[in-house]
């Protein structure tokens, strides 16, 4: 997304309803700038939309309002991704974005229990999630999980 696209219509739009926080991936990673929306109900359940590629968080624009009037809506672009930051050479993975995830779930929003809804790469990282989640190796609890669009990415 250019400078020119991000200041004004739709892009703009999300960009204002959004904010950043830092994160540093385990092992060896530099922080890095992750762009994340939220709306709704900040005491709703969570609902978690994870985007695909070469796309951003902005592809649920136009369900997030709808589905924030039942729960606390959030999405994030992943590194490299939208409004977040692309440092070259960063080391961009699935298994850093499902890492990602559960930081954001845990330490950013303060949830214990998350419905997931993926498309496309989304799907590989939440299948991630999923799978930490069913070895009890998570943090937080998967209520649901929602694929559509799925591709197969193995780490």
């Amino acid at each position: 997304m250019t400078a020119a696209t991000a200041g004004s219509g739709r892009a703009g739009e999300w960009r204002g309803r959004g904010s950043y926080f830092s994160w540093r991936p385990a092992g060896s990673g530099a922080p890095v700038d992750v762009f994340h929306v939220e709306l709704g109900d900040p005491d709703a359940p969570v609902l978690l939309l994870d985007h695909g590629s070469p796309t951003s968080s902005i592809d649920w624009y136009a369900v997030a309002g709808p589905l924030s009037e039942r729960f606390r809506v959030c999405a994030l672009d992943f590194p490299g991704y939208g409004f977040s930051a692309k440092p070259p050479g960063w080391g961009y993975s699935l298994s850093r974005d499902a890492e990602l995830i559960e930081h954001y779930l845990t330490a950013v929003l303060g949830a214990t229990a998350s419905t997931i809804v993926a498309h496309d790469r989304g799907d590989s990282v939440a299948l991630l999630h999923a799978t930490r989640c069913a070895d009890g190796r998570a943090a937080t609890r998967l209520e649901h999980l929602v694929l559509s669009n799925g591709n197969v990415f193995l780490p």
